[in-house]
C-alpha cells in the first residue's frame, strides 16, 4: 500500500514541480483518491484487528508504512485523529516515531482549523497568476517553535521550509498567503 501511495505522489510532486500553485489535473486527483480511499479501507480494517502498527510489534517498516497511510487519509480526520490518540501511549517508549507523531499531529490540527504545534503542514494557492505559500493554518507560539520541532527529532523551521520550498518548486519570491486560516494541507 505505501508503494502504491507513494507511487501516485510523485505523480503529483512532479506536476507541482512543473506548475507550482496549479490545480493538479482531474485524472492525477482522481488516482489519488481511489489510492488513498482503498489504503484507508484497508488500514483501518488492520487497525481494528491489531491496533496501531508500531515498530516493536510490527517492525519499522510497517509502522513507517501506516504513518505514511495514515498522513494521507484526510478524507476522514477523525480517524487521523483517532491514530493519533492509538500512537501517544507508543511514543514514551519509541514504539513510535516522534517524527511522525509531530506530523500527524499538525495534520489533525489542520484539520480542526487550528493553530499547528510544529509548522509541518504547507501549501500553495494561486491568486491572481501569482504562487503564494505558507502554512495551512498559523503557528501556535512561534517564538517556541524550533524548541518543540527540536524535542520531535524534526529540523529546524526555517531549514524545513526551504526544503519543501525546493521540493514543490515554489519560487523563493513567492508572498505568503493571502488568508493564515486556509485549511487544506499539502
Amino acid at each position: 500500500m505505501a508503494e502504491e501511495d507513494q507511487y501516485v505522489r510523485r505523480e503529483v510532486m512532479a506536476q507541482l514541480r512543473s506548475q507550482p500553485g496549479a490545480e493538479l489535473p482531474r485524472d492525477i486527483a482522481a488516482r489519488v483518491a481511489a489510492v488513498d480511499a482503498r489504503s484507508l479501507a484497508r488500514l483501518k480494517a488492520i487497525v481494528a484487528t491489531h491496533g496501531w502498527p508500531d515498530a516493536r510489534r510490527f517492525g519499522e517498516p510497517a509502522a513507517q508504512a501506516g504513518w505514511l497511510l495514515v498522513q494521507h487519509a484526510d478524507s476522514d480526520p477523525e480517524f487521523q485523529g483517532e491514530v493519533l490518540a492509538l500512537m501517544k501511549p507508543l511514543l514514551e517508549d519509541g514504539q513510535v516515531s516522534r517524527e511522525h507523531y509531530a506530523l500527524l499531529t499538525d495534520r489533525v490540527l489542520v484539520a480542526e482549523g487550528k493553530p499547528q504545534l510544529y509548522g509541518t503542514q504547507y501549501r500553495t494557492e494561486t491568486v491572481a497568476a501569482v504562487v503564494h505559500f505558507g502554512p495551512s493554518t498559523p503557528i501556535a507560539e512561534p517564538e517556541k517553535l524550533d524548541e518543540r520541532r527540536a524535542s520531535m527529532g524534526l529540523l529546524p523551521h526555517a531549514e524545513y521550509v526551504e526544503r519543501l520550498r525546493d521540493m514543490l518548486g515554489v519560487p523563493r519570491e513567492a508572498p505568503a498567503l493571502p488568508s493564515a486560516t486556509a485549511s487544506s494541507a499539502e
